[in-house]
């Protein structure tokens, strides 16, 4: 909750530590993770989102919204990265 509530407030940096640690405690705290990889993706960290959302997916494989999710995830980092070397 705590997480939660400091991702709310505009503290993104606070709210993935408190997630992290959340996660240092239990390790299957899936939905836990499901917010860090939403805040990752806020900060265009793709490579760690992807690995959260992935992450995820493992502990409830059979969930169709954590699929889409991290679908949409590597899409986008897909986008972003290809924009970013033909900037360069």
């Amino acid at each position: 909750m705590l997480g939660f509530f400091r991702s709310r407030a505009g503290h993104a940096w606070s709210a993935i530590n408190t997630y992290r640690e959340v996660l240092v405690a239990d390790l299957g705290f899936w939905m836990a993770r499901v917010r860090l990889a939403d805040l990752l993706e806020s900060l265009r960290q793709w490579d760690d989102a992807v690995r959260e959302r992935e992450e995820a997916l493992a502990l409830r494989p059979d969930d169709p919204r954590l699929r889409y999710d991290l679908g949409t995830t590597l899409a986008i980092a897909a986008c972003s990265y290809s924009k970013a070397t033909r900037t360069k």
